[in-house]
């Protein structure tokens, strides 16, 4: 058996509006599907549309009362701000500056994903489990405060319980205890926090007309047409030279 192949998959994909889909191999098509692994996307792909290859290694052991699973992926993501339009006189966009990529080289996010669980049945009644799963979200890019790359959003989970068959199968309970976390995540209040920060002082950050970085200028520029001979105005990197000669 070959198992699903990877054009077939990808129709699905497109057919579902899926824009990220995974072939899963496992069982008698391993042996021909692991041919086609790699840390990439499949060549299939055509985005927005991404295949990647998932393998699941299951095992079976002691008569079947003790099942383990285990899981790994590698995920990519590639980024890259496009470059700030130009405006002819302040009234038309300026086209061919609309398409351009920023300067410097592509963003890069990598990451993997794996879980692993088992689940002990030592009577036919009675199962214990547990799970244990980490993931990564490729995420876009990120600055902090001080205009630092944030790293990539990632999450871990813990599972564990047990599942009781009473009654002749026709009453079952589960009991499951689970924790999750989200690490380095960027939809807290921390960040809308920061956002504010920004907004208060920064022109960039903000639409309005109030940010300290504005309110300075106008008060430099005011001051210099009341009094001051000579005023040179800020640089393009939006910084005022360090001395100036005021009459």
């Amino acid at each position: 058996m070959h198992g699903v192949l990877a054009a077939d998959m990808v129709r699905h994909c497109q057919g579902e509006d899926l824009k990220i889909g995974a072939n899963l191999t496992w069982g008698l098509g391993f042996d021909f599907q692991k041919q086609f692994f790699t840390e990439k996307e499949d060549d299939v792909s055509n985005y927005p549309y991404i295949l990647r290859y998932d393998v699941e290694v299951s095992g079976f052991v002691f008569k079947d009362r003790l099942v383990t699973t285990f899981g790994l992926r590698w995920d990519q993501r590639y980024s890259r701000p496009g470059a700030t339009p130009l405006w002819n006189y302040g009234i038309t966009m300026d086209e061919a500056s609309f398409h351009r990529w920023n300067d410097g080289d592509w963003l890069v996010g990598t990451g993997k994903t794996t879980t692993a669980g088992a689940v002990l049945k030592p009577l036919s009644w009675f199962s214990l489990h547990a799970n244990k799963s980490n993931s990564f979200v490729p995420a876009e890019v990120g600055y902090d405060l001080y205009r630092n790359i944030l790293p990539g959003p990632t999450g871990e989970g813990h599972d564990y319980g047990f599942r009781l068959n009473l009654i002749g199968n026709k009453l079952a309970v589960r009991v499951n205890r689970y924790k999750t976390q989200q690490i380095n995540a960027r939809n807290g209040v921390s960040a809308a926090a920061a956002q504010r920060v920004r907004r208060i002082d920064f022109t960039s950050a903000s639409t309005g007309q109030m940010p300290l970085q504005t309110q300075a200028t106008a008060w430099l520029a005011a001051a210099a047409q009341a009094g001051a001979s000579r005023l040179p105005m800020p640089s393009s990197n939006n910084k005022w030279p360090t001395s100036w000669v005021c009459r």
